[in-house]
């Protein structure tokens, strides 16, 4: 995921080539392999569709697939949706009630790449049946937002779950993993917005790796007796970055060369009696006190578990993306210009800043961007009058690599007649 920002506007192009051609009326059994294509789209799921034990339905790129309020796909055979960057897959709601979910339980492998999956319940749900069943799950450069539960919920299985390069937005929680007995693995991708959890990992082998998870009320929440990883994360502006009260968990999960910075109430909020050695990570800052005061441990109640962080890393790890920028502040407006300032940020291998700006409703992505050089302000000229534009900032490293995107502004250009 060395270009972020490259594979989401990607999927944004995709979803509006596609081109409106007859639609279909799909629900009920679907009793031999079948494929649905552009010719046929949108698929309307009008009641529930099973898909039994041995049978494939293939979802061809381009196809939007629109859901009943309530309805789903209830997978025993397998799925296998596969767009591209230009002619994603969309799954999404018929009109103003959610769908339910892509349901699997089963023992054959599912995938999805480049598609689009938005207001379900739980746009995929994976289930072992307590390991009656071993699902597989292969998530790849996929669009994930606005469920009501879990943009992808996996659960009592020991099948192979992989998540890569993928977006999880507003969300109540972006990814749950559920009492997996085989290394889930959740890498190169966005968790953002999330209402409740960005990553749920519950008594579960997990393997979290090179995510940028930012502004969610809970970063990243483990209760676990498992082998697992989190590392070379950016974790920031959640609530709280890391969360964990499970006890005697203490051996089993390495935390480390993450960024975990600039969180709201805690970086890390230890929960239970378990004492943990998380080494050789950025916690913004440098000085031990700074540290201390975002970490709830037994330093502040005897009861808790002490967090031993030391060694610490005494800048932000450069093996994952850069850090975003923060403070982004409007300076001032004029009739054809906007002024921008942002704080400095303390990648050390960071080359220079871009500014993404637009005038359509505020969200990502940005139609513009400036590469700005090595500075921390920025004067937008040859603006239109009476416009308004909202406006972010990112920065890159040397090796073309891009973080998230700092908070966003907005001003309006002066009109003409002032």
């Amino acid at each position: 995921m060395k270009k972020l920002l490259f594979v989401f506007g990607m999927i944004i192009i995709g979803l509006t080539s596609n081109l409106m051609n007859a639609q279909t009326n799909v629900s009920g059994v679907i009793s031999t392999n079948t494929t649905w294509t552009i010719n046929g789209s949108p698929y309307n799921v009008t009641d529930n569709i099973q898909i039994p034990t041995g049978i494939t339905l293939t979802i061809k790129a381009g196809v939007i697939v629109k859901f009943y309020g309530g309805m789903g796909i209830v997978v025993k055979g397998n799925i296998i949706a596969k767009g591209t960057k230009d002619s994603v897959i969309n799954f999404t709601k018929y009109s103003g009630t959610n769908w339910n979910s892509i349901s699997i339980t089963s023992n054959d492998t599912s995938v999805f790449y480049y598609c689009k999956l938005n207001y379900g319940v739980n746009s995929i749900a994976v289930d072992g049946s307590n390991y009656s069943f071993h699902p597989s799950l292969i998530v790849n450069k996929c669009w994930i937002s606005n469920n009501i539960e879990s943009g992808v919920y996996v659960r009592f299985t020991q099948g192979f779950i992989s998540i890569d390069s993928s977006y999880f937005l507003n969300n109540s929680t972006g990814v749950y993993f559920n009492w997996l007995l085989s290394a889930s693995k959740l890498s190169n991708s966005v968790i953002w917005k999330s209402s409740q959890y960005g990553i749920r990992c519950n008594v579960s082998q997990f393997d979290i790796n090179k995510n940028e998870i930012y502004e969610n009320k809970i970063g990243i929440y483990f209760t676990s007796n498992q082998t697992n990883f989190i590392k070379q994360n950016n974790i920031i502006n959640n609530d709280i970055g890391i969360f964990n009260d499970y006890t005697n968990g203490t051996s089993y999960t390495t935390v480390n060369f993450n960024n975990i910075t600039r969180n709201i109430l805690y970086n890390f909020k230890n929960g239970s009696s378990s004492g943990f050695s998380f080494p050789n990570n950025w916690w913004g800052s440098a000085q031990i006190n700074n540290i201390d005061s975002l970490i709830l441990d037994e330093k502040d109640n005897i009861s808790l578990g002490l967090v031993n962080y030391l060694p610490f890393l005494s800048k932000p790890d450069t093996s994952t993306h850069p850090i975003s920028p923060a403070n982004l502040k409007i300076l001032s407006a004029g009739k054809d210009y906007i002024s921008v300032l942002w704080d400095s940020t303390l990648n050390s291998n960071q080359k220079g800043y871009k500014v993404y700006y637009d005038t359509d409703s505020s969200g990502y992505s940005f139609a513009h961007s400036i590469d700005v050089g090595n500075v921390t302000s920025y004067k937008l000229s040859g603006l239109a009058t009476g416009k308004k534009y909202f406006i972010t900032v990112i920065v890159y490293d040397l090796g073309g690599n891009e973080s998230w995107y700092s908070n966003e502004v907005s001003a309006t250009t002066v009109p003409p007649f002032l």
